[in-house]
């Protein structure tokens, strides 16, 4: 359940983008929006538990739940949009190179949910 590249040249509206959630290691080597992130969600590594995405979602985590190199060209709105076990240091949204461990926007979801 690896994705070696997943390269969306438009907006991501309204979406929920899932890799992995069992057992076995799930990753994406490179995400890369050409547009905004609106509206959606990110999940490497997520365990719906009751088959539906809610409040009682486990993070699988660990360095086998990851995400490589990710980009977003646009904006990308909302808290906790992206989630795994594990980012690369540093993500460019927007222009901007950000931490995602101090994300001041809380977009990333590292630790158990």
């Amino acid at each position: 359940q690896a994705f070696g590249r997943i390269d969306i040249k438009t907006n991501v509206i309204d979406s929920n983008l899932i890799a992995g959630g069992t057992a076995d290691p799930a990753s994406v080597g490179n995400f890369r929006v050409g547009g905004d992130f609106t509206g959606s969600t990110l999940d490497v590594g997520v365990d719906n538990v009751d088959d539906v995405f809610d409040g009682n979602d486990m993070l699988l985590g660990g360095e086998d739940y990851f995400v490589k190199t990710m980009q977003i060209g646009g904006a990308a709105t909302g808290q906790g949009i992206f989630t795994a076990g594990q980012f690369p240091k540093s993500v460019r949204i927007n222009g901007v190179n950000t931490d995602p461990l101090n994300d001041p926007d809380n977009r990333f979801v590292i630790t158990p949910v």
